[in-house]
């Protein structure tokens, strides 16, 4: 049997406002970018200033291979997503996957 979670708008807004310090709040604004490109860790932790694309329309996009299919994907970078990767120049922080899995049981309490 598996059990998924998911978190909802609210919880994801809750989350994203929380105050925290350096560390944490890389670590939940990296855990953000992955829950607004719905891609996995191995390839959300790897969008880069190069994989950013401008649209004829004029919208941001990602555009990644992805690791474990080689499937090309292209993402539209909504409002909330540019804050997060314009305030790290479009490179996400390099955090291990661990840890940012056992701090997010930490930091995500607050907010449910």
């Amino acid at each position: 049997d598996v059990f998924n979670i998911y978190l909802s708008n609210d919880e994801l807004e809750k989350l994203d406002k929380l105050k925290l310090d350096c560390r944490d709040g890389q670590i939940r604004d990296l855990f953000l970018i992955g829950c607004f490109s719905l891609q996995r860790f191995s390839d959300y932790s790897r969008i880069s200033p190069e994989m950013i694309k401008t649209t004829p329309k004029g919208g941001k996009v990602i555009e990644l291979i992805q690791v474990k299919t080689k499937t090309r994907v292209i993402i539209p970078i909504k409002p909330t997503m540019d804050v997060l990767l314009k305030k790290y120049g479009y490179q996400v922080p390099i955090i291990p996957q661990q840890e940012v899995n056992d701090r997010m049981k930490v930091i995500g309490k607050p907010s449910g």
